[in-house]
This record gives structure tokens, sequence and C-alpha cells, in this order.
């Protein structure tokens, strides 16, 4: 700094000016000078790495789970458009989502989170380098994306909520317990692909329904489209409920929830009782979100999937929505609404 500003003198500094002329310029020389080497010094600085994270989710960007975790990296200190760009379309199929999987790969991005099965199939297909972190996805060793719990031995790891076939049964006791009247059941399934645990699920299912004194109507459904189409056409007289069996398929309620209060229809759905249907039980979406931007923040700080353990989720959430009741003329019995951890009114 001193030798510029030495140099800037003699350069500027003429001898037939006044000593105040002579100041002025020396000022102005100097803070050349001073840009000058602050400007050296920023070029000669590391660049901050920005991370990029893609997320693959069918249908809908809003879900709990990436509120939690948004809201887990903050609490980590990676901020969006900051440290980190979180990059999460809107897939309203399978095929756009491979070639979203795609393009994050092509993309270099650092790791790609996904929010279910299907989606953690697809990224699985697309890449076996990239890191993947799945929030969460159901019977991870029977699916193939990891070979053990404690050792992923893949570029797959993340958070795992289904503790088994069993669980089809607990759901259906809910459900029933909350509709009392229920005699007729429509269930409602994902027929795109196989889903590792639904076989064993369903006979799980079948098995319930006979000792609870309910016939089932299954249903197997390819789309949205189809599965929108379907809640149109039945009514109270085919069925006294209708239960969507967990999948991505059934993300999008906006239009299913209100045409099923309008038919008087029960409608079970894990994870979807914010939108609308009567009964949800589920893990806690959003603490899954939280507990999958520790495994990001891991992997970002050079971790990577094979040394991290896949968490197994236990935190199950009754949720009831009374005002869904009160639309559709069902009372709850109390005794099932003290169960609940939750009631949206």
């Amino acid at each position: 700094m001193r030798r510029i500003f030495a140099f800037s003198i003699l350069v500027f500094w003429p001898q037939d000016l006044g000593w105040r002329k002579h100041m002025k310029l020396g000022v102005v020389s100097c803070l050349i000078g001073i840009l000058i080497t602050a400007h050296a010094a920023r070029a000669t600085e590391p660049q901050k790495r920005i991370h990029r994270v893609g997320v693959l989710t069918l249908v809908r960007p809003d879900r709990p789970q990436l509120k939690g975790l948004r809201d887990g990296l903050r609490k980590e200190g990676y901020i969006e458009n900051r440290d980190l760009l979180l990059e999460m379309p809107a897939a309203r199929d399978l095929d756009e989502l491979r070639v979203i999987a795609k393009d994050f790969c092509h993309a270099k991005t650092g790791v790609i989170l996904t929010t279910g099965t299907m989606e953690t199939r697809i990224a699985q297909e697309a890449t076996a380098e990239v890191p993947v972190v799945f929030m969460p996805a159901s019977d991870p060793i029977n699916a193939g994306f990891v070979k053990s719990l404690a050792n992923p031995g893949s570029n797959i790891t993340g958070i795992s909520w289904n503790p088994g076939p069993e669980i089809y049964g607990k759901e259906l006791e809910l459900f029933k317990q909350a509709v009392p009247g229920m005699e007729r059941l429509t269930l409602l399934y994902d027929g795109r692909s196989k889903q590792p645990l639904f076989p064993r699920g369903l006979m799980v299912f079948r098995r319930v329904a006979a000792h609870l004194g309910i016939k089932l109507k299954e249903k197997s459904v390819g789309s949205l489209a189809e599965t929108e189409q379907l809640i149109a056409w039945v009514s109270r007289k085919d069925t006294d409920g209708v239960f969507f069996v967990s999948s991505s398929l059934f993300n999008d309620f906006s239009k299913i929830a209100p045409l099923a209060r309008v038919k008087k229809l029960p409608v079970y759905s894990a994870g979807n009782a914010e939108d609308g249907v009567l009964v949800s039980y589920a893990p806690d979406l959003y603490q899954l979100g939280r507990r999958a931007a520790s495994y990001v923040v891991r992997i970002l700080r050079g971790g990577t999937p094979q040394e991290l353990p896949v968490e197994v989720s236990n935190n199950y959430v009754l949720v009831i929505n009374l005002a869904t009741a009160r639309q559709i003329g069902l009372d709850i019995p109390p005794e099932v609404l003290l169960k609940a951890n939750r009631l949206i009114r």
C-alpha cells in the first residue's frame, strides 16, 4: 500500500501547481491505490463454494418433510442461495421425474433427496455415484436400495419409516374405529410398479378386514388423473369409505379431498390430514425432513452414504380432521379422539 501511495504521489504531483492542488491529487491517487489493492485482494481470495442439492418429488414441492428439510439445513448454518441451491421442481408423472433425475446428475448435484420409494427407485436408476438420501422410503432393504440398515453399501441412505406389513392392519383398525359403521371399503393402491412392502401388507390388510367385518373392493390405479376420476364415480351407495395405500402417487389431494367431502365419503390417507382427508396415521414427516437435513450436511462436509446408517423412524402421529368430519356428517367416537396426537378443527 505504501509503495502504491508513494508511486501515485510521484506520478501525479506536478511541480507547477499549488500545494492545495497537490494535496487533492495526492488524496485521489491514494484512493486509487486502495481500490487497486482491495480488488487484487478479493481476486486472490478463494471463492466460497455453493452446493447444489436436488429434490425428487412427485406432484408437490410443499410436502411437510421439505419444510423440515429447509429448517434443518438452516439450523446447521446452510442458508439457501448463500451456501446452497435447493432445487425441487414438481413433476406430474414418472417420466418427468426421470428427466429431472438425469438433469441433477448432469449438473453435478452434490446430493439428491427423494420423498418416497418411487422417487428413490428413479434416483437409483439414474446414478450410482451421486449421493442419494431418501426421506423416507419403505422397506429399503427389500427394495434393493441398501444392503443393510447399518451398512448401506451403496450411494443411497436415509430415513426408513415403515416397520413392516403389520402397519396396514394398524391403519385399517384406526380407520374403522373412527368410522364405526364401516362395512364396505374401497382400497386404492399404486399399480405403476411393485411396492416391496405391499404384497405382504395386502395379505395383512385382507386378514384384518375380515376380522373387522369389512368387505374390501380393491382397485389398482396408475395415475393421479385416474384416481381423481375414480373418486368422481364412487358414492356412498357403493362404499362406506376410501383407503389410500401410502404412495407418492397419492401426494396431491387438492381435488380428491374436496370431492370426497361433497360425496360424504370418509377418506384415509397417511400424511394427508392437512389436505382434508378424515384420518391420517403416519410418521411425523416434518421431523423426517429435519433428520434428512443432517444427512445432507454430513455428505456436503465430506461424508459418504456408505458410512451413514439408515435411520428408522417409529414416531407415528395420528391426526383426525374434525372439520372434515363435520362436513361429511360424521361423529368421531370420543375414545378415538383421545388417541389422536393432533386434531384439525
